[in-house]
């Protein structure tokens, strides 16, 4: 991402955070607690306990402050969005660092530019990867998942996925595309929740 294309989203995300507080509506959309609660159950069966966790594109934090883990760091190009996090969150200003447990949810889109953030998924997971992106819109170089399940979310169908490191290598070979799209299939049958 350029430097002017990286302001003008992060000018764009303190503008729509400015107008207040939720302004997606997670906190009261019922939609969003049952997404919450498929991405902290599936991190719950995984039976790790976490000594660090980072949420890359964190918002006001709605699923980073529960994640398990002793330290929940978290990131978000929105100043206003960081200023608004749980005190059990760590606001981070630059990514640095390796954690036990790396989430991106919400942000593997074209429009916030998923390479970087890959990128940094890349250099600071240690263990578990945990990505949840509408499906249709995700892009990613991820194989290899130990956990996948799709669902209904909104009018949309929701993909969590999650990476074990230890278990498998998950990042694509360089002869194989360097983002792949999957297109959304409208007739999957899947449990609207």
């Amino acid at each position: 991402m350029t430097e002017e294309a990286y302001i003008k989203l992060r000018n764009r995300l303190n503008h729509k955070y400015k107008k207040g507080k939720d302004p997606w509506g997670y906190e009261i959309n019922p939609e969003d607690a049952k997404r919450k609660m498929f991405i902290l159950n599936a991190l719950k069966k995984l039976n790790i306990r976490f000594d660090t966790a980072l949420d890359i594109g964190c918002g006001e934090g709605f699923i980073t402050r529960d994640l398990p883990a002793q330290k929940v760091y978290g990131f978000d190009i929105s100043d206003v969005a960081m200023t608004r996090l749980s005190p059990s969150v760590i606001p981070l200003q630059r990514i640095e660092g390796r954690y036990d447990l790396v989430v991106a949810t919400g942000v593997l889109y074209k429009e916030y530019d998923c390479e970087w953030i890959l990128e940094q998924i890349k250099n600071t997971a240690k263990r578990i990867i945990l990505i949840c992106n509408i499906k249709h819109r995700e892009k990613h170089i991820l194989k290899n998942p130990i956990y996948e399940y799709q669902f209904r979310y909104r009018e949309f169908i929701e993909r969590l996925a999650i990476y074990d490191l230890s278990v498998a290598q998950c990042w694509c070979d360089a002869e194989e595309p360097k983002l792949q799209h999957e297109k959304a299939d409208k007739s999957s049958g899947l449990p609207n929740v």
